[in-house]
């Protein structure tokens, strides 16, 4: 206990002496602690924790090879998506999107710049996304390649679209 109280006595002193060097140590140390418990806490939710979606240990992006040799970012055309919900193939559902940005402009006509996405029939389902309000698409209103007249334009708006862009107003629906 006596050495104890002496190492504390000694670090006082120490820290009355040179106080500039004990803001420093103390800083870096604080600096350091922090920016580990920040890069940590990123990829724990990135990386580590499991997708809040149902089994999604089954879930796989798909990337395909280019002729180059290269792998696309997820990419895949329309054959090969048809060929993976093919009913005899080893993949049990299949969805995809493909995001854009566009701008719309609010009441005040002040541009808003928004993410969108095309999504293949079955996506939310899929993903177990629930709708608030309304639905999510029906069959007919999606887009086939082997179809010739076009399909419905019909969307489906965020939550957090909805709330900022137009004020939670249930009258917009439909």
């Amino acid at each position: 206990m006596d050495a104890v109280l002496q190492d504390a006595r000694f670090a006082c002193r120490s820290l009355r002496k040179s106080p500039a060097f004990a803001c420093a140590a103390i800083a870096t140390t604080a600096l350091g602690i922090g920016a580990t418990t920040a890069i940590f806490s990123a990829m724990n939710a990135a990386l580590l924790r499991p997708l809040p979606l149902p089994q999604s240990e089954d879930l796989y992006t798909l990337r395909t090879t280019i002729t180059t040799g290269r792998m696309t970012s997820g990419l895949v055309a329309p054959v090969e998506f048809n060929a993976l919900t093919d009913a005899n193939g080893p993949v049990v559902r299949a969805a995809g999107s493909l995001m854009t940005y566009d701008t719309i402009l609010d009441d005040t006509s002040h541009p808003v710049q928004v993410s969108l996405s095309g999504v293949t029939e079955g996506f939310f389902e899929l993903f177990n996304v629930p709708m608030l309000l309304a639905r999510a698409f029906v069959p007919k209103e999606f887009i086939r390649h082997d179809q010739t007249t076009p399909a419905p334009r019909v969307i489906v708006l965020s939550s957090h679209l909805w709330r900022s862009a137009f004020g939670s107003d249930p009258h917009i629906v439909g």
